[in-house]
């Protein structure tokens, strides 16, 4: 009978413990304001990037950035950031800046131009070609960088995050006939 009644504290005591680590948890969890699983996320607040994206004359759409870019200007390295915007009509519009320490921040100068049909159709044949609108094109794992790219191909619209891998040969040639197109024109 003393053993059962040693037995029987020791459950106590753990069943004690265990109900004083769950208050403990959830207490310090609802201090510190951290959101339970259950809660639902407030919404992230859309970057100009995010608002572009949603233009449905937007055709080609690529967002770029990455660290350790350095700044003659600043004379200090930060992050380099590149926004690529090509409208169904032809109209590119290429955005960009560095941001530093302390939210230093030093804008690029914007380039807009007006691509003709030929530039325009050699884009759509490409991407045609190449059955990216129904390729699988998982993201792919990056340090330091981050690709997003968007393309509107009809009604038919397809976005990769994160350096699509298996994609990313198609979209590098989308983006060297631009290249090409905006040295020319």
């Amino acid at each position: 009978m003393l053993v059962i009644k040693k037995i029987l504290k020791i459950i106590v005591i753990i069943v004690a413990i265990l109900i004083s680590l769950f208050i403990i948890l959830t207490i310090s969890v609802n201090y510190y304001g951290q959101k339970s699983i259950n809660q639902p996320q407030p919404a992230m607040t859309s970057s100009t990037f995010e608002l572009m994206l949603s233009d449905p004359h937007l055709f080609y759409g690529a967002s770029f950035s990455y660290g350790l870019c350095h700044s003659e200007i600043a004379n200090e390295d930060g992050g380099c950031h590149s926004e690529i915007y090509l409208y169904d009509s032809g109209q590119y519009i290429s955005t960009g800046y560095w941001e530093g320490i302390g939210n230093k921040r030093i804008d690029a100068p914007s380039v807009e131009k007006k691509f003709g049909k030929i530039v325009m159709d050699k884009i759509i044949k490409l991407i045609r070609d190449s059955e990216i609108m129904n390729k699988e094109c998982p993201d792919g794992m990056t340090v330091d960088a981050s690709w997003d790219y968007q393309l509107q191909l009809g009604d038919q619209k397809k976005r990769f995050i994160n350096r699509p891998v298996e994609c990313q040969p198609t979209l590098d040639e989308v983006d060297k006939i631009i290249a090409e197109a905006t040295k020319a024109e």
